[in-house]
């Protein structure tokens, strides 16, 4: 099935619009899954036209109402927003003026940690007051994370922190880039971003930032102490995949569970096929069959699986993921396989709906 659904609210030409189309599972997932931001006045008119047909509990429905009582953010938090807006587009480096000052430290006792985007806000605030090393310390907690570990828990309730740092992204990385501390941390992240995430807006900013400079000191031992598994991945990359090969199969420095997490799904080459590697995939399955699922989509993964185990056929893994998507921390992950498979259907809408509703 194609992913092309998925893409037709961008483009859609509201005048061409015929309720009737609304009936579609991938074009219902279309406009759920796109940001309501996006949407033009013309477009949403529209839709709620259609929508006032439809059966109370039709997904559609469902979600033009919860999109509707999006409470309006009270005069407070409007004030803390502009004066937030102000600071991160603002030219200074560093801030001295003791009451400016003040505030942003008062907002940053505010601000969560449950997401990237206020991660990094809180990390340029920091940056700004002069806390060089808390600003280094966030950007070292994302980097010490596993790919995995960092994508869990999408939530559809984001703070408007976390708004605020996705539509200021490009200039809160500009700022961070530029502040006149070593700025290595800044540049792994960057890199870890660009190594584990897809978000083409994400890595069109990121690639902005030159990271040559760090990446031919890669091998140096303090730059490995930032974040060990993730540095030795950066290396590992830089290798041509024989070489890669080669150094795999030191598992003392290369744990197998470590390479699970951070190397394989990353990496142009195979995993080094050994029984312990056997053995490993077997825990995996028992331990996180989540990421397990992701693993063994690897054709060679899956051979070797399959002549030593037992068999992993997709549709077991359809049903698997169909039952995960009742984990809200794991939701997305597990939608977000089901639809490269191709599983879409009635019931994943409904669900999904129910996730953006209830989250």
């Amino acid at each position: 099935m194609s992913m092309e659904g998925f893409r037709v609210t961008s483009s859609f030409d509201i005048t061409e619009l015929q309720c009737s189309e609304l009936n579609g599972d991938i074009f219902q997932l279309g406009i759920i899954l796109y940001p309501v931001e996006l949407f033009n006045e013309k477009f949403l008119i529209k839709i709620r036209d259609c929508v006032l047909k439809l059966r109370e509990e039709h997904p559609l429905k469902l979600w033009l109402k919860w999109v509707s009582e999006t409470p309006p953010l009270t005069e407070k938090k409007q004030q803390a927003l502009t004066f937030l807006n102000e600071i991160v587009n603002s030219q200074f480096n560093l801030i001295t003026d003791v009451k400016v000052k003040t505030k942003i430290i008062e907002l940053l006792g505010e601000i969560p940690e449950l997401s990237l985007y206020e991660k990094v806000l809180k990390a340029q605030l920091y940056l700004i007051i002069g806390n060089v090393t808390r600003s280094d310390n966030i950007l070292k907690s994302i980097i010490n994370l596993s790919p995995l570990e960092n994508w869990r828990g999408f939530s559809t309730h984001q703070s408007m922190y976390h708004r605020l740092s996705r539509d200021n992204f490009k200039a809160i990385m500009e700022r961070l880039s530029r502040h006149p501390s070593d700025r290595k941390m800044f540049e792994l992240l960057c890199l870890y971003f660009k190594s584990y995430f897809n978000d083409p807006t994400l890595i069109e900013i990121v690639n902005d930032f030159p990271t040559k400079n760090l990446e031919k000191k890669m091998d140096l031992k303090y730059i490995e102490h930032l974040s060990p598994f993730f540095v030795r991945f950066l290396r590992i990359n830089q290798l041509r995949i024989a070489r890669q090969n080669g150094r795999l199969k030191d598992s003392m420095r290369y744990p197998i569970d470590v390479q699970m997490y951070w190397f394989w799904p990353f990496l142009d080459g195979e995993p080094v096929v050994s029984q312990s590697l056997v053995m490993e995939l077997a825990q995996l399955h028992e331990k996180d069959e989540l990421w397990f699922t992701y693993l063994i989509d690897d054709d060679k993964l899956a051979q070797l699986y399959t002549s030593k185990i037992g068999k992993s056929s997709v549709s077991e893994r359809r049903k698997f993921l169909r039952e995960r998507l009742e984990v809200k921390s794991d939701f997305m992950l597990a939608f977000y396989k089901l639809l490269e498979y191709g599983d879409v259907d009635a019931s994943l809408v409904h669900k999904t709906v129910q996730f953006l509703i209830h989250d």
